[in-house]
């Protein structure tokens, strides 16, 4: 059971947008401001000690774990360079924070909007199961490489000799970590634009196409709940961390 009052009305009437394939840029953002001072230099650090592109991204992808404490912060358009001054992030602000290195390392990225059914959180909010949207908006980033676009779901597939199991979404392990062993994968096959979760996870509602950036994505859809929950609920969710 998930909640209609907590789901956005512009999630709940959401459409793909019909326009052509976001290229992607390497071009800074309000949200993926990876001109910040304290950003770059975290960036050209992490890109001195590493020779390829998808190096740097996974080098990049282990410092975030190590470094920002994982919570369920509610804010997905909090600037990449506040994560890493707060040393803490949701699963979204991570993975922004690692777009936004991206860029800061002269890697274009682009952003997939996903629409996921709320049930999928349900295994990590057991007794706010009631209170669970009915959709929530993941925003999924590919990475221009020299080969083409790698989708973040693959960033170490080629590195899993023993795939974990299928994310749970339980426990200590979040999304982002997951991202690690290769079992937060999004792709099935026969799904349009190869978009989609696996049959044991098939939590997926639909793709609603892919963006030069997350903030284009927020800007279309707005954020998972309405303003006055986010500002009510950020002073708790923003400081609790997922826990096994």
């Amino acid at each position: 059971m998930t909640c209609p009052l907590t789901t956005t009305a512009r999630l709940r009437r959401a459409d793909a947008f019909c326009g052509s394939p976001a290229v992607g840029t390497t071009h800074f953002t309000p949200i993926l401001d990876g001109g910040d001072p304290v950003l770059l230099e975290t960036a050209a650090r992490l890109r001195a000690g590493t020779g390829s592109d998808l190096e740097f991204l996974r080098e990049a992808h282990r410092w975030i774990q190590q470094r920002i404490r994982p919570v369920y912060s509610l804010n997905e358009t909090q600037p990449a360079s506040v994560t890493l001054a707060k040393g803490r992030g949701s699963c979204s602000q991570r993975i922004a924070l690692l777009e936004a290195l991206a860029r800061g390392a002269g890697i274009a990225t682009r952003s997939e909007a996903l629409l996921i059914h709320g049930s999928f959180w349900h295994p990590r909010f057991r007794y706010l199961r009631r209170a669970v949207p009915q959709h929530i908006l993941i925003v999924w980033p590919d990475f221009r490489l020299d080969s083409g676009w790698l989708n973040l779901s693959d960033l170490f597939v080629a590195d899993a000799k023993n795939p974990a199991p299928a994310f749970a979404n339980q426990g200590a392990e979040t999304l982002f970590d997951a991202i690690a062993t290769g079992s937060a994968h999004w792709v099935a096959s026969g799904c349009a634009e190869g978009s989609c979760m696996p049959a044991e996870l098939a939590q997926i509602d639909r793709s609603l196409g892919r963006f030069a950036d997350r903030d284009a994505v927020f800007a279309r859809y707005g954020q998972n709940l309405p303003g006055i929950l986010r500002v009510v609920l950020e002073p708790v969710f923003g400081r609790w961390a997922a826990r096994g």
